[in-house]
This record gives C-alpha cells, structure tokens and sequence, in this order.
C-alpha cells in the first residue's frame, strides 16, 4: 500500500496501490467482506486523506486530478456507484492534499508548484491558486501540507515553508527559510509549534545532512530552532498527542525524540532497525516507528532502552510508507 487513512469516526479505512482506491469497513473485522473499489483515476493514487465528518474521501493522483468521493453512505458504490468530483487545474502530479479541522476547505499541493485551495462541498467554485514557487531559477514541488488545529494557518512545504493566513488566504505567505527541499510538515496539538523535515543538500562544496526546523507559532517570523543529529533524509515527524514530544524518523535507520519543552536538548536515539525509518508515530506512552524490516519498534517514551518488537503481517515486504494509528488498530503502509 503507498497510502492509507482511517477515518475520523474510525468505520473505514481508505488505501491504495494502483489508480482505485479501496474502503474497508472495519467495524467487523473478523468479516471477509471484499472493500469497496472506487474507481476513475487515470493514473497512480498519492495521497488521500477523509474530510472531519468522514462523509468525503479525497484521492489526489499521478493523473494530475484530485477526487471527492461521497461516502456518506459507502454501500452505494456496490450498486449504483455515485460519480466523484473531479477537481482539476493542476499542470503535474498530486503529491498531497488535506482537508481543513472545519472541513470547509480542501487543500492539494502538487509538482506544478503550487498548491489549491477548494471550497466545500461548493467545489464548482475556481480554487484559490497559492503560488509562490515559479519565480526561481528552478520550479519546487509541494510535497506538504498542514492545516493549524485552529484552521487559521496552512502551511505548505517546497524548498521552504510558506505560512498562508487561512482568514485571508490571497495575501502574501510568511515565508520560512529551511535547508533543503521539505518533505514533511507538523503542526503540534496545541498549535504552538510547525515542525518541517528536509533530505539532503548537495552542493559543490560539501553534502549538508536533512535537518528538522521547528518554529514557534507565537512569532513565525523568528528564527527556528534546528534539529541536527541524524545523519541522512529525515523522512517523517509527529508530534505526540499531548504535545511534548517530537519524534524524526530517517534514512539513516534511527529515529529521535525530541523534548519540546527543551528542544535544544540532546534527542533519545532510537536505534535497532535496521534501514531506513519512514513511519513514525506517537501514542500515548508509547513511540512507534516503522521501517523497511516489516516490524514496528514500541518504545515507552523516554524510556529508550526498553524496545519492543511488534511483527506486521507477512507478505509486507517492502518499505513502510504510510501507516496510520486508531486507538484499536495499527496498520503498516509500504511501497
């Protein structure tokens, strides 16, 4: 699977491989009820994510389109399957979308450089295009997003990050400088911090390792504190639950937790996998990372020493990509 979301009211999980998408209701999961297949993209699915209320899947693609799936009520698709809303406009690939806290907006981001903002469920509406990447020497994809928990802010990821006032999103961005191309964005719980992730820097010079940058929400436009230690991509971060913590996973098989109340501070080092890192994931007491092994590590936070491993199904055999986390349920995503 390259992506996989369970919704928030936790009936359904959406996942993908290929061009359709798959539902699977998991109130039952002793059941061996095929999932739903949604059907119509003309090319890989990406990215996916469930709007706030569940009733609406979004699927973004290689076939430069984004689509909203009506699944209020998922069992129609089983006799007269509903046609989604094709949303168009993209010149490249979707490489991410989500929806905002309220779910009145839809945002995709993609290889064209910019990323779109769709009214919903009025999508017949023309998006707002939120540029700001054309104008250098060479064009950046947008490989992240992030809506503040507040919904005030949108935080898009490219060789910066770009925040955009979400009360006026057509004025111009607060641009955050970071060292290299940001392939992930967090905003923590309480909507104090926006944490990135950059891969490496190569120059004529010398190679500058991925580091994660953490700004402080209460004034963006200071500097941000960097997080250095890892050794290769930082390919993934999350914050905890409550807040505290933020774990990094990266190619360099590690992952670190970072003490927010200290950031400054040495990380726990995380180690025992055994290739890249690319799933990590907090719960409460507890850190999860997965990697390209087919087992996840739990690790009581703070308690680095004291590792768990907790084998994912057999046939996983690829590296982890996309997993998510519901209170009952853990699921490994891979490529």
């Amino acid at each position: 699977m390259k992506t996989l979301a369970f919704s928030p009211d936790g009936n359904w999980l959406a996942g993908s491989d290929d061009n359709n998408a798959c539902l699977w209701d998991v109130r039952d999961p002793s059941s061996a009820t095929p999932p739903l297949v949604l059907r119509g993209h003309q090319d890989n699915i990406t990215t996916l994510a469930f709007s706030p209320d569940s009733n609406w899947l979004a699927t973004g693609s290689d076939d430069n389109t984004a689509r909203l799936w009506n699944i209020s009520d998922p069992y129609t698709y089983l006799v007269d399957p509903p046609k989604p809303i094709v949303l168009k406009g993209h010149e490249s690939f979707i490489a991410t979308l989500a929806f905002s806290p309220d779910g009145k907006w839809l945002a995709t981001g993609s290889w064209d450089s910019t990323a779109r903002l769709w009214n919903m469920p009025n999508t017949s509406v023309e998006p707002i295009v939120l540029r700001g990447n054309e104008n250098i020497d060479y064009p950046v994809s947008i490989y992240a997003l992030a809506f503040s928990p507040d919904g005030n802010w949108l935080a898009t990821g490219s060789d910066t990050a770009r925040l955009w006032d979400m009360r006026n999103p057509s004025t111009q961005p607060i641009v955050l400088q970071h060292d290299g191309i940001i392939d992930t964005l967090a905003f923590s719980p309480d909507g104090n911090w926006l944490a990135a992730g950059s891969g490496n820097i190569f120059t004529d010079t010398m190679l500058k390792i991925g580091t994660a940058s953490l700004w402080d929400m209460r004034n963006p436009s200071a500097e941000p504190i960097v997080l250095k230690g890892h050794d290769d991509y930082i390919t993934i971060l999350a914050f905890s639950l409550d807040g505290n913590w933020l774990a990094t996973g990266s190619d360099d098989a590690t992952a670190r937790l970072w003490d927010i109340s200290d950031p400054s501070a040495q990380p726990i080092v995380l180690k025992g996998h055994e290739g890249p890192i690319t799933t990590p994931c907090l719960q409460p007491g507890w850190k999860l990372a997965g990697n390209g092994e087919r087992r996840h590590y739990c690790t009581p936070v703070g308690q680095a020493q004291s590792i768990r491993t907790a084998h994912c199904t057999e046939g996983t055999r690829k590296r982890y990509r996309h997993p998510c986390l519901q209170p009952r349920w853990k699921l490994a995503g891979n490529r």
